[in-house]
This record gives structure tokens, sequence and C-alpha cells, in this order.
């Protein structure tokens, strides 16, 4: 019996650790820009809100359309976060398109460091694109 009550505290230490490390890595980086080769997102002061995700309307070198969506993206406690509006979708050649078009963001903050998740520019002949985007240095 002894050696069960010297067991129990330190299972329930251990799983308190754990599940204290998983909640402080969920969140993005006050101020952390993180990208990947299509992709960027940037955090806010505090970390609770992407304040800008940039992103194409194919996985190409030189993508047809491309967008900034800064509307603002609330990053849950949990780290998901989603949004869906219409956006000013831009050329390669840097000018804005009249119709805005609806953009969906959907990812989720794995650690402090990296982001996945996926989203589409609702044009006609764009993709979903998965993201895995990296804290920059």
């Amino acid at each position: 019996m002894h050696k069960l009550t010297r067991r129990v505290p330190i299972a329930t230490l251990i799983a308190m650790v754990a599940v204290c490390g998983v909640a402080l890595a969920a969140k993005p980086k006050p101020l952390g820009s993180y990208g990947d080769q299509h992709t960027s997102l940037q955090a806010d002061t505090k970390g609770k809100t992407l304040t800008s995700f940039d992103g194409v309307c194919t996985p190409v070198t030189n993508p047809k359309y491309t967008f900034t969506y800064d509307w603002g993206i609330p990053v849950k406690s949990s780290g998901k976060f989603h949004a869906s509006h219409k956006n000013s979708v831009n050329t390669p050649a840097g000018q804005t398109l009249g119709i805005q078009t609806l953009v969906t963001i959907k990812g989720k903050f794995v650690s402090l460091k990296e982001a996945k998740g996926s989203y589409q520019l609702h044009k006609s002949g764009c993709k979903k694109i998965k993201f895995d985007v990296k804290l920059g240095q």
C-alpha cells in the first residue's frame, strides 16, 4: 500500500505538467511571424489574435492571385483559429481586383513555434491549400 500512495501523487504531478505544457504551447508567440513557402501570418502583441494572414490561390512559384487577410483572426486558448470573410484579391503585378472574394482559413497552433491548417481563396481555379508555418527567427 505504501508504494501505491507514492505513485499516485507522482502520476498526478506528471499529468498536470503535461497538461500545462500543452496549454502553453498552443498559443502563438506575441508578435511572432510564422511562414512557409506560400503562407505567412503575424500574431498581435499578446499572442491572442492573428493580425494578418497572407496566402495564394494555388501553391506554385507564380500564383495567379494572392491575398492579405487583415480582419484579425482570434486564436482560442486551445490554439485553434478560424476565419471566413470576403477579402480583396491581388494579381502578381500588385493590382487589386475590383470584386472581393471569400477567403476561409482554419488552423491550429500545435506548438509555440508551429501552426498547421488550410485555407482557400474561393475564386475560380483556386485550390484549398494546406499550410505548416514555422516561427521565423
